[in-house]
């Protein structure tokens, strides 16, 4: 290194495949560790699960929120760094490589050194010899081209250079996620919204902290529930409408995993609970002449008995107590009576009227990264592909006249996948063999 600038040396350093190991390693140990410590988690519930010098410590170095951390985003940006500066310092040697080297420079040696090189000596001059030889490597590789020599002809063609490429590809590939991912941290949000029937809101909940307002309001215009026969819930669904400047712009049903994308955001059916309801009907029976009065009871505030004879309050409700159905607990004050707590569906009340009112829970994710992440994994499987399934291949064939005969010899390299090329070369050198004056194979 000694005769290398500073600028050189930066950049063998950002290029070295140890810097890109390294990265890698402690990614992937911070990852593991990710795992273990809770992420977003409060503070009290971290000093009750850590104490207060082990808390200390991990918001110290982020670990609570690690995905975002500062130093976690500065290797994900010196593993960008280092894909970019590996691929730009490498690209012209692999274009070197996927050119096929041609004119003067390629002599009779240059043939013979070949990783396969095999000479025979046919009968005629190369001029008689080149249509059937050059036949014989259309059809067994692909069309040659050709070129006139000092010392002959040479025929020289290539197949499959696109496979020196599929590094870069994948490189491209990883180059993609990481930018996706940096946008999403930075862009992007995850957030929830708590929304009951008829309620419209344009702020959502992060779930690090804080709100976000949307640009756009959603109201929940109905939630649906249906219920297996045991009463466990079978399906769940919202009904939204998008409003936008005061004017309904959509409406969409959200269900557990059919969620719903807006402007970028989406939402994805998450929870649900029930709510009060604003009003119950009441029947209450009196023992002493059966007679019925339907009362309409309010709740959070005391209610009136028939003759003023004392009041009663909403304490509790239920969907379905006891699997009897709906019910509320009312506490009863009478005048000359102790006050009691009772269930509606026991006498002297009937609950005749009970309409439910629930509240969905919608969670909202925004990922303007996406396309990118999306587009690196499509990246990588192609990059994938073309590495594995794919070879570079080269074939080179000289014709020398000797006399009344020519010197056939052949060249080729693979870079990939040498025994699928050394059975196509061994046949084009059986076919090239017939009838010859003499072969020779100079290297397998």
């Amino acid at each position: 290194m000694g005769n290398k600038t500073p600028t050189d040396q930066v950049i063998d350093f950002f290029a070295s495949v140890k810097l890109a190991l390294t990265l890698l390693i402690i990614l992937a140990i911070a990852s593991i560790a990710g795992t273990f410590v809770p992420q977003t988690l409060s503070p009290g519930e971290a000093l009750q699960r850590y104490g207060p010098q082990l808390t200390s410590f991990f918001y110290y170095l982020d670990l609570f929120d690690m995905y975002h951390s500062w130093w976690f985003n500065i290797l994900l940006g010196f593993l960008l760094l280092n894909l970019i500066v590996c691929s730009f310092n490498r690209f012209p040697k692999t274009l070197k490589l996927a050119r096929t080297v041609s004119g003067e420079r390629v002599k009779p040696g240059f043939l013979k050194k070949q990783p396969f090189s095999f000479q025979i000596l046919r009968p005629g001059s190369p001029q008689d010899n080149l249509a059937p030889v050059r036949e014989e490597i259309k059809r067994g590789f692909s069309k040659p081209r050709e070129k006139a020599t000092t010392w002959g002809i040479l025929l020289l063609t290539q197949k499959g250079a696109f496979s020196r490429f599929g590094a870069y590809v994948i490189h491209s590939s990883l180059i993609f996620i990481l930018i996706g991912s940096l946008i999403g941290h930075y862009r992007g949000f995850n957030a929830f919204l708590n929304l009951a029937e008829g309620q419209t809101t344009n702020q959502v909940i992060l779930k690090n902290s804080g709100e976000i307002a949307l640009p756009f309001e959603v109201r929940l215009d109905r939630f649906h529930l249906k219920r297996y026969p045991s009463g466990a819930p079978s399906e769940y669904r919202s009904d939204l409408t998008i409003i936008e400047n005061n004017r309904v712009v959509r409406k969409a049903s959200v269900k557990v995993n059919h969620p719903f994308t807006y402007r970028g955001v989406t939402f994805y059916q998450h929870s649900y609970d029930s709510l009060p309801a604003d009003g119950w009907g009441l029947r209450l029976i009196r023992k002493t002449d059966n007679k019925a009065f339907d009362l309409q009871v309010t709740p959070n505030r005391p209610n009136m008995l028939p003759d003023r004879s004392g009041t009663f309050l909403v304490l509790d409700y239920a969907q379905d107590l006891g699997r009897s159905g709906p019910a509320v607990r009312l506490l009863v004050r009478m005048n000359k009576t102790k006050d009691y707590a009772v269930w509606v569906f026991k006498n002297p009340f009937q609950l005749i009227n009970y309409n439910p009112r629930y509240r969905t829970g919608l969670q909202a994710n925004k990922d303007p990264g996406i396309w990118f992440i999306w587009t690196g994994f499509g990246l990588m499987l192609a990059g994938c592909l073309i590495t594995f399934f794919f070879s570079h291949q080269k074939l080179y064939l000289g014709l020398i006249p000797e006399g009344n005969n020519t010197r056939v010899i052949i060249g080729g390299s693979a870079h990939r996948n040498q025994g699928s090329f050394k059975i196509k070369f061994d046949k084009l050198t059986e076919i090239l063999n017939s009838n010859p004056s003499e072969s020779k194979d100079l290297k397998t």
